[in-house]
């Protein structure tokens, strides 16, 4: 299985709401099928067949992977298998799930998602006009389209972290990271956002600023009141201007921990695939990282917890992963990943059970060792 070529996710970084609104009906025109699962055949090219339609869809490996979750296969299971018996497992299987009916989403001849919620989703053109109707109050900074739906940079012009305030050379502006998915890869979210405008990078910092989510339509709550309740919420959020500059300004004199490091490394290494990637992107020699980790593992074997602090900038490492030059290569799901680790860095910082050296201090006290 490990020649199947899967179908790129696609996505635009657009410009404006109008591009947006013109890619709808051209880039991105969805379909949205409801098929009974026995209707759905595996080829042997390991794309999919609707038998009813006599029609071919190649998956994303997205949608590969969930039409093979409800019949307990894994991908890793999958790849060790050949075609032949990879089909012959779907087709013995399906028979005896008990999901009877997929949801396809698909672009042309891409199938892009399965889904088995019948639920009425929010729709991109829906999406577009929630950001339309909210740029009274902010600014739309960045905004992409894809096949996993619409994202959006949204800044306050008014919530600014000032160079004065927070010791760093550049403008950061608060804001909202704003997502919504008509192809079933979740219901709309609004996360908080520190956007800073020299880099153009971002961090998605939800779990201490605050979030505002879409409620499911329910009985005495429709889709249309559903969709404006959200709203409401997006524009009634608020930030603690005073709080998030003091938190900011920690980052930027705070040095990591190791127990900070491991944890950062780890997360970018899984979400990037690769230990020489991890390595490259936040600027730290293998050896270097090799010694911090086993340092940290030989003083957990003696029982001593308690963190130790490193020569490396939190600052850096927070720069490096949200960096928009680097993760601009990566695709949308991976620079979001990023993103959001940007933010537990922050978070990190800002919740230490007790004060530790600045970076300055420790990396003055390493240079005196060193003569």
């Amino acid at each position: 299985m490990n020649s199947i070529q899967f179908a790129p996710e696609r996505h635009l970084e657009l410009s404006s709401l109008s591009e947006a609104y013109a890619a709808l009906g051209s880039d991105f025109r969805m379909e949205e099928t409801f098929v009974p699962f026995d209707q759905l055949m595996l080829t042997d090219s390991l794309t999919f067949q609707i038998k009813e339609f006599n029609r071919e869809l190649r998956p994303t490996l997205t949608a590969f992977t969930n039409a093979l979750k409800p019949l307990g296969i894994s991908l890793p299971l999958a790849s060790r298998l050949s075609r032949r018996l990879l089909q012959e497992v779907f087709d013995e299987l399906k028979s005896k799930s008990r999901v009877k009916t997929f949801r396809l989403f698909t672009r042309q001849n891409v199938l892009v998602n399965i889904a088995h919620d019948a639920s009425i989703l929010v729709s991109n053109s829906e999406a577009l006009n929630i950001l339309d109707n909210l740029t009274t109050k902010f600014s739309i900074e960045k905004l992409w389209i894809g096949d996993r739906g619409v994202r959006a940079f949204l800044v306050d012009p008014n919530l600014e972290l000032r160079p004065s305030d927070i010791d760093i050379g550049d403008i950061a502006q608060i804001g909202l990271n704003v997502e919504s998915s008509e192809t079933g890869f979740g219901w709309p979210t609004a996360e908080a956002l520190i956007f800073r405008l020299r880099c153009r990078n971002g961090a998605v910092v939800s779990c201490q600023w605050g979030q505002a989510a879409f409620e499911k339509p329910r009985q005495g709550l429709n889709h249309r009141e559903a969709l404006e309740q959200f709203e409401r919420r997006l524009t009634a959020l608020s930030f603690d201007l005073q709080k998030l500059t003091y938190q900011y300004k920690l980052l930027y004199h705070a040095c990591l921990l190791d127990t900070e490091f491991e944890a950062i490394w780890r997360s970018l290494r899984h979400i990037i695939g690769s230990t020489k990637i991890a390595d490259k992107m936040i600027e730290i020699e293998p050896d270097k990282r090799c010694a911090l980790l086993q340092t940290l593992k030989e003083r957990r074997k003696l029982g001593r917890f308690r963190p130790e602090p490193t020569d490396l900038s939190a600052f850096e490492i927070f720069n490096r992963v949200t960096d928009s030059q680097t993760v601009r290569f990566y695709p949308l799901p991976v620079r979001e990943a990023l993103e959001r680790l940007g933010g537990t860095i922050i978070g990190m910082v800002a919740g230490r059970d007790e004060a530790y050296e600045s970076r300055e201090a420790v990396q003055a006290n390493n240079k005196r060792s060193q003569t």
